[in-house]
């Protein structure tokens, strides 16, 4: 069986796929502030992320 694995939280955006015995991809894609995290900011990278054409996720 394969399973995905999704996680969001108000800074990072986190996809996995395993199959039964291995971990098939491992993807996060962190917003890093320079101060604090500012909500409208934190929206805005997830969103950059989620909702282009071809969304990327950072190695």
């Amino acid at each position: 069986m394969i399973s995905l694995g999704l996680e969001g939280t108000a800074h990072t955006l986190g996809v996995g796929i395993m199959d039964d015995k291995r971990v098939l991809a491992d993807r996060r894609a962190i917003y890093q502030p320079r101060e604090g995290i500012h909500p409208r900011e934190a929206s805005r990278f997830i969103a950059m992320l989620t909702c282009s054409r071809s969304p990327r996720v950072p190695v």
